[in-house]
């Protein structure tokens, strides 16, 4: 058995974004018009798979206006009756259409997606934490 994890501390002030990862679905950043910036990383290996596991320790600035967005991997490999994964690319087209939304509303926007997608084939638990900038500095 292995668990996955992020933890990470957001600055207000400067933007900037410090986190361990530990096996975990890499952060994405998107920009307000939609676009998508994939994160560097390192391995990152799962928790309670190595007595001392490797931890994936990136700092990340988002900048004012972007939105951070950490999920779980039931937020992709959610699961159809038709057996299809709902997949990174509609997780990143889903949030794309919702960015002039709140953080919570577009978290509640992309669960509702995902249940409508799995209807009643439910694979896995999906979590998901939308940070975004507006400080304006």
């Amino acid at each position: 058995m292995f668990v996955t994890g992020i933890y990470g501390i957001y600055d207000l002030g400067s933007g900037e974004f410090t986190y361990a990862r530990g096996g975990h679905e890499v952060p994405v950043i998107f920009d307000p018009d939609g676009e998508v910036r994939e994160l560097d990383h390192g391995q990152g290996t799962a928790l309670c798979v190595l007595p001392d596991p490797p931890l994936d320790v990136q700092v990340v600035q988002i900048p004012v206006g972007h939105t951070l967005l950490m999920y779980t991997d039931g937020g992709t490999d959610a699961m159809n009756m038709d057996e299809e994964f709902f997949g990174l690319d509609n997780l990143k087209a889903t949030i794309a259409g919702s960015l002039e939304s709140s953080a919570q509303e577009l978290c509640e926007v992309v669960i509702k997606e995902l249940l409508s997608f799995q209807t009643e084939a439910q694979f896995d638990d999906a979590t998901l934490v939308a940070v975004r900038n507006l400080s304006g500095r």
